[in-house]
Parts: C-alpha cells; structure tokens; sequence
C-alpha cells in the first residue's frame, strides 16, 4: 500500500499528527531523528528509506513518524512480523492513532488472522469517526470506504464455529484502552477493549446452547486470570435484524444476563463484576444481507471497564 495511505493526507492532519500526545522529541537525539526522517523522504530506493528511518529509530526510539513509515516499508517487503512489532510499538506510544490501527488490520488480514484484522480495522474506523466528528484529522472518505470493505473482508472470511481461547480473550481484554483528548484537551478513554464471541441460543430463547458451554468456559478461564481478576465487565447482547426491535432488545439483554449468570453461578465469579445491557438490532458490526454476516451479528460483547472497587 501506498505510505501516503497510512499518513494524514492535508497539512492540516499533519499538525494535528505532529501535536497529538506522545513522548517528547526535545533530547537533542531526538532532534538528530527528525533530519533522518526528513532525510529518508526524499531517499527514492526502499531500503535507503528504511536504513535512515532504522537509524532514526536507534537515535530516538519514540520517534513516531519513523514508526509508522517503517512499519509500511516492512510491510511492503513482505516482512510482516516486524511490521506488526512496529505498528504494535507506535500503539502502545499514540493509542488514538488511526493510520497505525489500519496498517495493524493491514498486516493481521496478510497473516490470515481475520478475527483480529477485523478487530483493528474497526478500531481505526471508529476512532476516524469520532476525530470527524470532533472536527480532527480524519482518514478521506475514500479511505473511510475502503477500510469498510476491508473490515467487510476480514469478517467474510472469519471462522465464527471456532472455539476463541481464553489466551486470546485476555489478550484482546487486557489491552490498554485506547485514550485521546476530546476538543477540551481532557484526556478521555475512546475505545475500550471489547470482543465479540457467537454465543448460541435456542430460537427465541435465552438458553445457552450445549456447545457454547464450551465458550463461556474460556471467557470464565480469562476472567480468572491474573490479568483479568479486578476486570469490571459489560456484557452486551445483539441480534441479527430479522424481528420486532423491542422484543429483539428484550431478548438480547435476556441473553446477556443468561451469560452473566452462567459465570458467576457455574463459575463463581462475583455478580459485582458484571454491567449488562441488550441491544438487539440496533448494532450491527457487519451487513445483515448475508448469513455470515447476520451470524456475526448474532453476539455477545465482552467490553473491559476498568477494575472492580
């Protein structure tokens, strides 16, 4: 992919880049990596670019700009574990970062990680809107449009029959939230970590399917972990849009609370822990114009809140 793709795309976005929170770049270090960077702009040859952004980096190792470029040169080259290491790197520095969330989607779709890919694209894609709606940089609608199809992709081609481990349940639920500043400069939480499991019922019923016992064990597995312990968690239903949107919202939260009193009955894990909501339809996180997509739909989010008092 073009690196312009992964860059704001206006002046305007660039200030925005350059301002936006991260380590200062004032150690003179640090100085001496922004003319690398500069100096690796005008480089025509790919590895010349990715030499003066690697000595950049090994300057000034919170470097953004050569975070980002770097992982896109990686990822071009095919060198998808240091790339994923590098946008990865970039996330933990800049967790509001659109463009880095993309390229992560990017290389997580390229290993054939789909459930994950999915999860990235639409990070960046929510987090876009909401820097749209704040008046922010924001990705071009044509980007906008084409990460849509992407995560479409990726959700596509995701195997909802397989069983999602508590190693990775913890890992997606642990994360750090992704944090910003609202147009007031407060610094706000804008997407907390959260994973969508297909959790099934009997038609028209809150009863838990005998197989997707097996997934609630995993989730019960995560949240007794270490990592997870403290975890207050909100646990939301959805529905597909076939059906009434009242009796959906109704049975969608009937849902969540089956869950919730699965963990803490079967599991004994504290009923304090747990918030639940139902949403029914209103939700969807895929086109309901496909029996993949209405089974994606068909969902239990788990969303970290923060911990326990």
């Amino acid at each position: 992919m073009d690196m312009r793709r992964k860059t704001c795309m206006t002046m305007a976005c660039l200030a925005a880049l350059l301002a936006a929170p991260g380590p200062a770049l004032a150690t003179q270090d640090c100085l001496e990596a922004d003319f690398l960077f500069n100096s690796s702009l005008s480089e025509q040859d790919a590895e010349d670019k990715a030499q003066a952004l690697e000595k950049a980096l090994a300057l000034c190792s919170s470097h953004m700009q050569s975070l980002n470029n770097l992982a896109v040169l990686r990822e071009q080259a095919g060198r998808l574990d240091d790339a994923e290491s590098l946008y990865r790197t970039l996330l933990r520095l800049q967790p509001d970062f659109v463009a880095a969330h993309a390229g992560l989607g990017d290389v997580l779709t390229a290993r054939h990680k789909n459930r994950a890919a999915a999860e990235a694209y639409r990070t960046a894609l929510d987090l876009a809107a909401q820097e749209e709606r704040e008046g922010y940089c924001t990705m071009t609608s044509e980007q906008m449009a084409g990460y849509r199809q992407r995560l479409r992709t990726a959700q596509e081609r995701m195997d909802i029959t397989a069983l999602v481990t508590a190693e990775e349940i913890t890992h997606t639920l642990a994360a750090p939230p992704v944090t910003g500043k609202n147009k007031r400069g407060i610094r706000v939480v804008k997407h907390a970590p959260r994973i969508d499991l297909q959790i099934h019922f009997d038609v028209d019923s809150d009863q838990v399917k005998e197989e997707s016992l097996r997934q609630i064990d995993q989730i019960a597995q995560a949240l007794q972990g270490n990592a997870l312990q403290q975890a207050r968690i909100l646990i939301e239903g959805h529905t597909d849009a076939d059906g009434d949107s009242a009796y959906n919202r109704e049975l969608s939260r009937r849902r969540a609370a089956r869950v919730q009193s699965i963990l803490t009955e079967r599991f004994h894990l504290a009923p304090g822990r747990f918030l639940v909501a139902g949403h029914g339809k209103e939700m969807p996180i895929a086109p309901n114009d496909t029996p993949q997509g209405k089974a994606l739909n068909r969902r239990v989010t788990f969303t970290h809140m923060g911990t326990t008092p």
